[in-house]
């Protein structure tokens, strides 16, 4: 059993929020370090130079008794000659020496009694003597603003990522809102009502081109099916037609009332039987076609058309090709191609067919041309449609099944190239098939 995860919306904003989530704490981070730096480097400023003054007041006072002691928190102070101390704040009193002349800055802590504050130390020599300045200022003002700005940083950094997720879940609600839409359309279409289609946000979008692209395939999804059915139900009525004259024979026979006896009956049969098996394998033949080339190599069109104009007809075949013509494709599906071709001039010429295999560009042109009645130009697109005929005169009593042409583009197509339908001056129907050339083997 699945278990149930989280919907897109929720994944989006859980996303946002945990990819703003570093970038937050990486900047407040920096932000505090930077300004915990600045505000050292002030208090450190202020304590070199107050360091510095009592110097410069110790250096113009031999006496020693002109320069004041900083008393307070922030301040803390001593005087140091030959590595005693001879004076200090009230807080440093009794202490030894904080750090030795000419230390840089330090940090200590606890300076004071029951302080527990950070001070920054620096020291200042007095000059002409071995004696030397300690100022020891307190950093407390520091570690309250950096942690002020910590707080703030924090709640700031919370209320902004709450904010992301309720907006990232906000608009991703809208921008999934026309999905929904389309999911539930799709979920009532069926093969009773192929018609519908999904609904197509005006938003202009990547959503909306993919409504468009669903439709697209539902369209093709119906004609297919159309398609489908109609090739069902021509093929039944086609395999019904020879059954029943079957059928019509054998009872004849049976009351005894054939005209020609049995021996009649047998040819009839067989012509039947005959007609029904080619309409058979001209029906698998388009099943297997309808996917792509089972069987794919080299093949010579010129090879192959010269095999087929050699089988005896009932009129003359005459043949123009250049050697080699190459193609690559399924030898057997192409043979047929042009058999049907060659089958369909046959049947309609009245005196000759001519065939001619060239090469024209990047395509192999296989043209079949007869001088039979002709094909009106508003016809020659539905000739290569399944069980279709043009007249009587051209169905089955001249042998054809109603599939040849269509065999002949679906294989074309198949194999990436077309078949057309024209007349020329001589002859009154010219069929010509294009199929992309393998230069390489030539």
């Amino acid at each position: 059993m699945r278990r149930p995860r989280l919907s897109v919306r929720t994944r989006t904003a859980l996303a946002a929020a945990l990819a703003l989530t570093p970038v937050l704490a990486a900047a407040s981070v920096a932000g505090v370090l930077v300004q915990r730096h600045d505000l050292t480097d002030s208090v450190t400023l202020v304590a070199r130079e107050h360091a510095a003054a009592i110097a410069q007041q110790l250096e113009n006072d031999d006496t020693g008794e002109g320069h004041s002691m900083a008393i307070g928190e922030e301040d803390l102070v001593q005087v140091v000659e030959s590595g005693q101390v001879t004076d200090a704040s009230d807080q440093l009193a009794g202490q030894a020496p904080l750090v030795p002349q000419g230390s840089s800055a330090t940090m200590l802590r606890g300076l004071a009694d029951e302080e527990p504050d950070r001070y920054v130390v620096v020291t200042a020599p007095v000059a002409g003597t071995d004696s030397y300045v300690v100022s020891a200022r307190s950093l407390e003002s520091v570690d309250t603003a950096t942690a002020s700005t910590t707080r703030l940083l924090t709640a700031g950094s919370v209320l902004v990522i709450v904010l992301v997720l309720g907006l990232t879940w906000v608009l991703t609600g809208r921008a999934l809102r026309p999905v929904d839409g389309m999911r539930r359309q799709a979920s009532q279409i069926t093969q009773a009502n192929l018609s519908a289609r999904l609904p197509v946000p005006e938003t202009g979008d990547e959503i909306a081109r993919l409504a468009e692209t669903m439709n697209a395939m539902l369209e093709r999804l119906e004609q297919a099916v159309s398609t489908q059915r109609q090739f069902v139900a021509d093929a039944s009525h086609e395999l019904r037609s020879p059954i029943a004259t079957v059928r019509t024979l054998h009872e004849t026979a049976h009351f005894g009332e054939h005209p020609e006896g049995l021996t009649g009956l047998s040819t009839e049969v067989l012509a039947e039987i005959g007609r029904l098996e080619a309409l058979v394998a001209d029906l698998l033949l388009l099943a297997r076609t309808e996917g792509a080339p089972a069987q794919v190599e080299p093949v010579d069109l010129a090879e192959e058309v010269a095999a087929l104009t050699t089988r005896p007809g009932r009129v003359p075949v005459s043949l123009r090709a250049a050697e080699p013509v190459w193609v690559m494709g399924d030898p057997r599906a192409l043979s047929r191609t042009v058999r049907n071709l060659l089958d369909n001039a046959d049947r309609h010429a009245s005196q000759s067919v001519h065939v001619t295999v060239d090469r024209d560009g990047p395509w192999a042109r296989v043209v079949v041309a007869d001088d039979g009645p002709g094909i009106p130009p508003s016809e020659r697109d539905r000739v290569f449609e399944r069980f279709v005929r043009l007249d009587e005169a051209r169905a089955r009593d001249a042998g054809g099944s109603g599939l040849g042409l269509a065999i002949v583009r679906q294989v074309a197509h198949r194999h990436g190239g077309s078949v057309t339908v024209s007349s020329s001056d001589e002859m009154r129907t010219v069929m010509t098939i294009l199929l992309p050339r393998l230069i390489e083997a030539e």
